[in-house]
């Protein structure tokens, strides 16, 4: 048994030069990020404590020792400050009578020297062992442990990074005493195998040498000093990133019946941005001649598939490829296009339009049930689908009927031809197909109440899709699927789902829709690979807000925007969709709509009320959406489903918790700005798109902070275990809730009818 001298000491409020006490001063930002850790050393050792503190300019750190303040003139100390925010003491040949409190304190520094407003502490103990008592047993399993009087940890912490495809890398760690084994780095709690990753051990540090890093390589890398004791554990998220790649396929290229000497380019989605959200793409342009292969940039375009490129010569013929951008750079040229020639007449432009029409059209046929599809969309704006159906921005091929028709012989009424705009790229399902003859059923994906969802690939081309079967026995149950294919049909953005085609039989429909990959959003952000910031849910948010905006230029509303119904393109994409449109309603202006279904914790208020809707019901659900992404947090979540639903309709929410701490305060805002109880105070989705959080007005200075996901984790399991009944049962409740709430909107006759 070892002894040593312990004292407590307990410091009164140092006085200023007025006699009194020094004022403490609340300060955002002066926090630890790594705090002293009590030591065990023997009598003559050399001790190191370490401390970080988040960089604050107006902030110093002061070191105690029982209670006495350590300066630089202090014998038998040193101190260390570093800009990084790392502080050491050092005390030299310690001795058992220092055995006792270690404190290091933040002061803020302030124009009057000899005031100082301490803001926060840190405490550790130091125990130092007589040699006389410490015997070589015990001097053993100190020094396994502390290396000579220091306990085996690492000095420092590691912070995320963001690195491109194709550096080397290197991530060191340095640590004090001696390891029991040799340390062997982890990524994804997997030991590394990877032939371009080597491991340098030497003492005091541990070295991991990536030479060209790859894509893959992304993901949580991680070391151990002692399996035993998990606090000797040291992790860091590295995030490879890199140029996107280029739209798949070449873009295909159009006259324009509008315009004499214009050409209409478009293109597919990049298969992969990079890691990194595609910002736009480039369109290049060659004049055709032979033997001579000169581009020039034409144009440079955001957010679009598509493109009129005009003030042509229709001497020569052109060919273009696309290039799409992200923040660092821009990815491969595409295959070129076809030469083609700006027409220069207008009848030809109207045969050329014509064909490509003719060449456009989807139809297509139940197995065996003999009724026509219903024509799906126009482009596809998403990684992996190639596949369309209508033919223009405002134009829509319909069989029969609609604002261009077709007499079944392939030939299209010249006088409708003026206001189609250019083709896309598409292709063709013959007419009267059978789902089997055209698709190859490759695996199920998913399941739920209403049908079951396959990745299928298309025989012609080998295009990756997926197949949403829904079982419709009933004609109210068709009725209802019709309903959603005609919603789909409408919408033609890149942040939505694209339906390309449709198929009736006896018992089911089949809706061929585009594969995605990627899986729930909230899953792909709590990931270990993955490092969430701020910035990163401006990026998130500004996509459903895209995509909602869209629908809402149309009068169209979702109505069930919620974390499931957000999903990303690919497995490592920032591009999101938004699915799921089964409950989206069309509305009309001179019929208020009233609906009575959703899910709980994202309905607006009017919608508990049985109150008229309107395209701002959809903002609120984007609000909680965005509450929940930057705190892991359920706004207006109650011990049932009653109490949620009176939470919602009092608008009753705060940013209090710890998690907004490192939240800006114009998210906090941006927020504010749809969970208002009243429809016409909340932002719509193009204020949203204005506003200085999503516009991202402030520059760099937004989003560096990394968002702790460990309540995000906690809330996916949650809603995991609710989405299967409760939902369901929670509609009777609301319905019951609203009942005496909704007498004086509901028409006297529905009352009367329903008693």
């Amino acid at each position: 048994t070892a002894t040593c001298y312990l004292d407590v000491l307990e410091l009164e409020p140092e006085p200023t030069e007025n006699g009194q006490p020094a004022q403490c001063t609340e300060v955002t930002g002066a926090t630890f990020l790594r705090f002293p850790l009590s030591q065990i050393a023997i009598e003559g050792d050399n001790v190191e404590v370490y401390a970080c503190i988040q960089p604050t300019p107006d902030i110093r750190l002061r070191w105690y020792v029982r209670g006495t303040e350590i300066t630089s003139a202090s014998k038998g100390f040193s101190i260390e400050s570093r800009d990084d925010g790392y502080h050491t003491l050092r005390i030299f040949n310690a001795g058992y009578k220092q055995s006792g409190e270690v404190k290091c304190s933040l002061f803020r520094s302030t124009t009057d020297t000899s005031v100082a407003a301490a803001v926060t502490s840190a405490y550790a103990d130091l125990c130092v062992l007589p040699k006389a008592y410490a015997s070589a047993g015990e001097r053993k399993e100190i020094e396994r442990y502390s290396g000579g009087g220091q306990k085996l940890r690492f000095l420092h912490g590691l912070q995320d990074e963001v690195v491109l495809q194709g550096d080397d890398v290197i991530i060191e760690a340095c640590f004090q005493g001696q390891p029991l084994s040799q340390l062997r780095w982890k990524r994804s709690d997997r030991y590394i195998m990877d032939g371009n990753v080597t491991t340098c051990n030497l003492p005091g540090r541990t070295r991991l040498l990536l030479k060209s890093i790859e894509a893959a390589q992304g993901g949580r890398y991680s070391v151990q000093l002692d399996s035993a004791a998990p606090e000797t554990l040291l992790s860091m998220c590295l995030r490879v990133e890199s140029p996107p790649e280029p739209p798949a396929g070449r873009p295909t290229v159009t006259t324009v019946a509008h315009g004499t000497t214009a050409l209409s380019v478009s293109w597919n989605a990049a298969p992969y941005d990079g890691g990194s959200a595609i910002t736009g793409f480039v369109i290049e342009m060659e004049r055709y001649d032979e033997g001579q292969h000169q581009w020039t940039c034409v144009k440079r375009v955001p957010n679009s598939y598509s493109c009129v490129v005009d003030n042509l010569e229709p001497a020569y013929r052109y060919r273009f490829r696309i290039r799409a951008e992200n923040v660092h750079g821009s990815s491969n040229p595409t295959p070129a296009s076809e030469p083609i020639a700006p027409v220069a007449d207008y009848t030809s432009a109207t045969e050329s339009t014509a064909a490509a029409a003719t060449n456009g059209n989807v139809s297509s046929g139940g197995g065996g049930s003999g009724r026509t599809n219903r024509p799906a969309h126009k482009s596809p704006a998403s990684s992996g689908a190639s596949i369309c159906s209508s033919i223009g921005d405002g134009g829509e091929l319909t069989i029969g009927s609609g604002p261009m028709s077709s007499d079944g012989s392939g030939h299209i009424e010249e006088d409708t031809l003026a206001t189609v705009p250019s083709p896309v790229p598409s292709i063709v399902f013959p007419v009267d197909g059978v789902f089997a003859e055209q698709f190859e059923v490759v695996k199920e994906v998913g399941k739920g109440r209403f049908g079951v969802v396959y990745k299928v690939v298309a025989r012609g081309d080998g295009t990756v899709l997926a197949a949403k079967k829904v079982k419709c026995i009933l004609k109210k149950d068709k009725e209802r699927v019709w309903q959603e294919t005609a919603i789909m049909q409408g919408l033609e953005h890149p942040k939505l789902l694209r339906l390309y085609a449709t198929y009736e039989l006896p018992k089911e429909i089949i809706m061929v829709i585009e594969y995605i990959s990627g899986g729930e959003l909230f899953e792909r952000v709590v990931a270990d690979d993955f490092t969430l910031t701020e910035k990163d849910c401006i990026i998130f948010v500004r996509q459903i807000c895209q995509g909602v905006e869209h629908m809402h230029s149309r009068q169209i509303v979702h109505l069930d925007l919620k974390p499931e119904n957000i999903m990303c393109a690919t497995k490592t994409s920032h591009e999101i969709k938004i699915i799921d449109f089964g409950l989206a309603q069309q509305l009309c202006a001179s019929t208020p709509t009233r609906v009575l279904f959703g899910t709980p914790e994202f309905i607006a208020p009017e919608i508990i009320n049985y109150e008229p809707i309107s395209v701002l019901s959809d903002m609120w659900s984007i609000g909680v959406i965005c509450y929940v992404l930057l705190s892991g947090l359920s706004p207006f979540m109650g011990d049932n489903d009653v109490d949620t639903f009176s939470n919602i309709t009092r608008a009753e929410y705060d940013f209090d918790d710890e998690a907004f701490d490192l939240v800006s305060d114009e998210a906090k805002e941006f927020i504010a700005g749809l969970l208002r109880g009243r429809q016409e105070e909340r932002l719509s989705a193009r204020e949203c798109l204005e506003s200085g959080w999503l516009s991202l007005k402030d520059g760099d200075s937004v989003g560096v902070n990394q968002i702790r996901t460990d309540k995000l984790k906690k809330f996916i399991i949650r809603r995991k275990w609710q989405k299967t009944g409760n939902a369901i049962r929670a509609l009777g409740r609301m319905a019951n809730l609203s009942a005496s709430r909704r007498v004086s909107v509901i028409p006297r006759d529905a009352a009367n009818n329903s008693d």
